[in-house]
């Protein structure tokens, strides 16, 4: 429920980025203007708007500024909160409020040598000493504190036993969570299906999937390098022959292509014997491969994830893995020059496609069923709450922000 259970320290990074000074439209509205009261808590108007941005960056509106709606959404914390107060939920014995204090007082010292360290120039105590000052300064003209940071944990603890509360103990059942997966899943074989959508969305923009489709494998690598002039002249006979596909231009590619090869011979010769005799691929790859991929755990354990149709490989890369030679797992593949250098790629595994429940997709759907439900539980309460909480809006200011918004 409590979108903003972030912690000063968490926010030292982007407000480093921000004291470096961005250049901002002209704004002829006074953005100290209080716009809202909850329960006699101001907001003003520029609180209003940090609050719109941070409901946009996180999912909960399309547009921003929605105005509107973060009234509504800071008017619904101000009940909750009147709530929690009134129900005794900030009530902590001593040792609660000790631990907390201590907690505030870590990540208070953690905000401070952040920013120390982001500005500091000479490595001095007095240069140290002065920063912290500086530190303090900034973090408290912004609004950020220790006793508030002590304040939002308190709070967050408080919410925590709040939705404990509503949600009575609930704990979906095997038939709620599969019911879930079944119908989510079906919107992303739908939407997945394709390779092609699949990886755009998945690997370029990040987006969950619970849909793998068919036709995957896990695939090690090892990239050869290769001296940069025989690299330069095969790309320049790529492109070539990709402008005109002729059969000279066929041809001036596999010569560069194999004068490539043959200034690695050595190397894939040693890579072949190695392995005909039972070697490790995880300790040729120590040996000989320049992949900074290569060097990740997860990585090396799953291996990349190709298919005949991706879209996010070097299409050479991809040849390699799907060479003749390429079967079955434990297999590898011939040399294939491509744009990094020689791909010589082995067969790690087949990834199995369809909708497959994991333990992070079951509990994923699990948090989602009791969030629904602590949800549901709440806006059962609100009515009654929300008669102890009175909420003022400045309808004029209102509109003068929503007008300079637009003129901007």
């Amino acid at each position: 429920m409590n979108l903003l259970k972030r912690t000063l320290a968490l926010l030292v990074a982007l407000m480093m980025l921000l004291s470096a000074g961005v250049a901002l439209a002209e704004n002829t509205f006074d953005m100290s203007r209080i716009i809202l009261t909850v329960n006699g808590k101001e907001y003003s108007a520029d609180y209003l708007d940090n609050m719109a941005y941070q409901l946009y960056n996180y999912g909960y509106v399309e547009t921003y500024p929605d105005y509107d709606y973060t009234i509504e959404y800071l008017y619904e914390q101000g009940v909750i909160e009147s709530h929690l107060v009134d129900a005794g939920y900030l009530n902590f014995t001593a040792e609660e409020e000790a631990a907390f204090a201590n907690e505030a007082a870590r990540e208070w010292e953690d905000a401070l040598n952040s920013y120390v360290e982001y500005y500091l120039s000479e490595d001095t105590a007095e240069a140290r000493a002065v920063l912290r000052e500086q530190a303090a300064a900034y973090y408290e003209s912004n609004g950020y504190s220790e006793a508030g940071l002590l304040e939002n944990l308190k709070m967050q603890a408080a919410w925590e036993k709040l939705d404990a509360d509503m949600t009575g103990g609930y704990v979906p059942t095997e038939d709620e969570i599969q019911a879930v997966f079944n119908e989510v899943g079906a919107q992303y074989a739908a939407m997945y299906a394709d390779v092609g959508m699949h990886e755009f969305y998945t690997q370029y923009y990040g987006y969950e999937s619970w849909y793998m489709p068919e036709g995957y494998r896990g695939v090690l690598q090892i990239l050869l390098e290769v001296d940069e002039s025989l690299l330069n002249a095969y790309a320049e006979a790529a492109e070539a022959y990709e402008t005109e596909a002729t059969e000279a231009n066929k041809a001036a590619v596999d010569a560069a292509a194999a004068a490539c090869v043959a200034s690695r011979q050595e190397a894939i010769d040693a890579i072949n014997t190695t392995m005909a005799n039972g070697g490790s691929w995880l300790e040729l790859i120590k040996e000989y491969n320049i992949d900074p991929g290569m060097e990740d755990e997860t990585n090396l354990a799953e291996g990349y994830a190709v298919h005949r149709e991706s879209i996010i490989y070097d299409p050479q890369f991809i040849a390699a893995a799907f060479d003749e030679r390429m079967n079955q797992p434990g297999d590898w593949s011939n040399p294939s020059v491509g744009d990094y250098g020689i791909y010589v790629v082995y067969y790690l595994r087949d990834i199995p496609g369809g909708l497959i429940m994991t333990d992070d997709i079951h509990a994923e759907i699990e948090e989602y069923l009791i969030g629904n439900a602590a949800n549901n539980a709440y806006s059962a309460q609100m009515g009654a709450w929300a008669e102890k909480v009175e909420m003022v809006c400045d309808t004029d200011a209102l509109a003068e922000l929503k007008a300079q918004t637009v003129a901007e």
